[in-house]
């Protein structure tokens, strides 16, 4: 099985409502009919250190394909653009 995670960084010079970015990011979700099976779990951190600093990771497991940027992926990072820059990178477990 190959597993990668998705990371979807935002940081804005503005306080985040946080209720506000979940709200979109249940939205982003909701557009997938299907959800895709493989999709092994989301978490979300925001910076202890930098007001502003946000991130999502979606945790990926399949056999057939490797890593790539999700559709689910790109909803999430378009969805925050309007909060501030953002970030949407692919990384590989190599264990």
């Amino acid at each position: 099985m190959k597993k990668w995670w998705e990371i979807i960084r935002m940081q804005s010079t503005q306080r985040i409502d946080m209720s506000r970015t979940e709200e979109l990011c249940t939205a982003a979700s909701a557009e997938l009919i299907n959800p895709p099976e493989y999709l092994r779990g989301i978490e979300s951190y925001r910076s202890e250190n930098i007001e502003g600093d946000f991130s999502i990771h979606l945790i990926w497991e399949l056999s057939e394909t490797g890593p790539h940027k999700s559709h689910l992926g790109h909803l999430i990072s378009s969805s925050l653009r309007s909060f501030g820059l953002t970030d949407h990178t692919v990384w590989r477990c190599f264990s």
